[in-house]
């Protein structure tokens, strides 16, 4: 019986070093809210615009918030993704540079950390965008688990099209006010 007493304090020791362990990831686990992994951020070509992808594991219930804001006085705009934080495997640098043939210059990556109500750890992210021309970023496509999709159209090219649109509108308006005189 005095020989069972050292292993049987030991045995009893690794079962409350086990409930301690289990209790502090189960904590942990509660104050950190689930959230976005980023694993790549590409560009590609699409006719004439080209297509900002960002994928990796993300919740589609978060992604409604996902915002694009223009900055003053700059061609610069953010993507502002919610819960989100990076893959430090996939993504190693937190500024991506591209060529000189793409339309974007470079992203810098901005993530936030911030505690929120209940102690809840918050992530954010911002993709600061620095494009060579003036671009028209719109989120174009949201797949569930895999991709954002944020397609980049040259200004100039949106002017054509809005100038297009309205010369169609006003030779419609020409057309029915000289149906309207013949009346």
């Amino acid at each position: 019986m005095i020989n069972r007493l050292p292993q049987n304090c030991y045995i009893s020791f690794l079962i409350a070093i086990n409930f301690f362990i289990a209790a502090t990831a189960y904590a942990q686990s509660n104050q950190v809210v689930q959230g976005n992994i980023i694993r790549e951020i590409s560009l590609s070509k699409n006719g004439d615009s080209f297509e900002l992808s960002i994928k990796g594991m993300l919740h589609s219930a978060q992604l409604k918030n996902v915002m694009i804001k223009n900055m003053p006085n700059s061609n610069r705009f953010s993507i502002s993704i919610p819960n989100a934080m990076l893959d430090p495997e996939k993504i190693t640098t937190p500024f991506i540079a591209f060529g000189p043939a793409d339309p974007l210059e470079n992203i810098q990556i901005v993530e936030k950390t911030q505690e929120g109500a209940n102690n809840k750890i918050a992530f954010s992210m911002d993709l600061i965008v620095e494009p060579r021309q003036k671009l028209n970023p719109e989120i174009k496509n949201i797949n569930s688990g895999s991709a954002i999709i944020i397609a980049l159209t040259p200004q100039a090219q949106k002017d054509q099209e809005a100038a297009a649109i309205q010369r169609i509108t006003k030779a419609d308006y020409e057309k029915k006010k000289m149906e309207l005189q013949r009346r």
